[in-house]
């Protein structure tokens, strides 16, 4: 009806479960193609794991962006390369991209070893812009370089979105009542309310 068709051998099924153990031994078949069960998905440009915790996501597009940053450094010399104006518009306009986008589905679940890892990335991206002392802090580096830094920016990014969409959001999804665990919606709508952020940005 909708034009909507699936391809079976592109589909795996995840057990959305905290469980360890669970039958892995389900037969689900389509269009007579046997269905694979994984432990993660990728859709949109984001990484589903079965517990939701969004680690997986970050990780890959952690190594990506780095692995992106180390072509760049290499066009980079003491006395050679582009501009620093050039270096820090491509960092911010292209790379950050990257690693910032969909951040108001996952953008809620950074745990502090994970704020620290997307700081390194920020102080590893300072490399492309300019040379710098290995000694020197990366919060000098971001204020030279005048970088929010990547922890804020998904914060803000994810706010603006929720901000944008929130009057074609579903209902918002409640866990039960053993679970601390908060649905992205349930914790941008409250941080927008902490902070008073409730107005359009």
């Amino acid at each position: 009806r909708s034009g909507l068709q699936f391809s079976p051998h592109k589909t795996v099924a995840v057990m959305f479960c905290k469980h360890r153990t669970y039958d892995r031994n389900l037969t689900l078949r389509m269009a007579g193609v046997d269905i694979p069960i994984g432990e993660s998905f990728k859709y949109l440009g984001v990484t589903y794991n079965r517990t939701l915790n969004w680690q997986q996501h970050i990780n890959l597009k952690f190594k990506k962006v780095k692995n992106v940053i180390m072509v760049a450094r290499r066009t980079l010399g003491r006395s050679w390369g582009p501009k620093p104006i050039l270096a820090r518009w491509g960092y911010i306009g292209m790379i950050r991209p990257m690693i910032t986008f969909a951040s108001h589905i996952w953008g809620h679940s950074l745990p502090d070893g994970t704020v620290k890892k997307l700081r390194r990335l920020d102080r590893f991206a300072s490399g492309s812009i300019s040379s710098f002392y290995h000694s020197t802090p990366g919060a000098t580096l971001a204020i030279l370089h005048s970088l929010t830094p990547l922890d804020l920016r998904i914060t803000e990014l994810a706010v603006r979105t929720m901000q944008r969409i929130r009057n074609q959001l579903p209902r918002e999804w409640q866990p039960g009542p053993r679970s601390k665990k908060k649905g992205h919606i349930s914790h941008w709508k409250e941080y927008m309310e902490e902070h008073q952020l409730n107005h359009r940005a």
